[in-house]
């Protein structure tokens, strides 16, 4: 990355923040946008990035398009909220990962961190434009949890227009492009 361009990372269900925390102090240059839907969450988000000028937190959803969520939460766990569109009677408006890129000026996508509870089919039917100029995606698949829903291959299907390895890590996908990551990362460094 040119120095005059800044990294961007998007957190999509940034939870509490651990994640986008890690990425602040990981990537000191890059800009980190934490996106939460959940108010509580949110809150405890916003409080626990405070302490960080680079992160950005933003309440809402994300989505392929703008529109608007509502939340549930069945299991009654804390990181198990469920977003399902409102269009315009849901509590919660949606971002979209091109729409969030753009507020950064010189920004230059690095990551983008996607755990969304299963939201995913969504964020992945269509505006596909934007996964072919991100080095890393890493992403939780939710079949486990909403079984015949698809999580997996509406992410899949969206990524294999752009040759990438896939390295699995505990509940983690980490899906690097081999034309924009500089180097794998699991070959010695030069």
């Amino acid at each position: 990355i040119d120095r005059a361009e800044v990294p961007v990372i998007i957190d999509c269900g940034a939870n509490i923040g651990i994640a986008s925390i890690w990425y602040a102090q990981r990537y000191p240059r890059a800009r980190i946008i934490a996106v939460e839907p959940e108010p509580e969450n949110f809150r405890i988000l916003t409080m626990n990035a405070a302490n960080f000028p680079n992160i950005t937190v933003v309440q809402g959803g994300i989505s392929d398009r703008q529109t608007r969520l509502s939340l549930s939460n069945v299991g009654d766990a804390p990181w198990a909220w469920e977003t399902k569109e409102s269009n315009e009677t849901g509590e919660i408006a949606t971002f979209t990962i091109p729409g969030l890129l753009d507020t950064v000026p010189n920004g230059r996508p690095l990551i983008v961190k996607i755990d969304i509870e299963g939201f995913e089919v969504a964020l992945f039917r269509s505006n596909l434009d934007w996964p072919r100029e991100i080095p890393l995606i890493v992403f939780e698949s939710h079949d486990r949890l909403f079984a015949w829903r698809g999580t997996f291959h509406a992410i899949a299907a969206a990524l294999v227009g752009t040759p990438r390895d896939y390295i699995q890590k505990g509940e983690n996908t980490f899906a690097y492009s081999h034309t924009l990551a500089p180097t794998s990362p699991l070959s010695p460094s030069p």
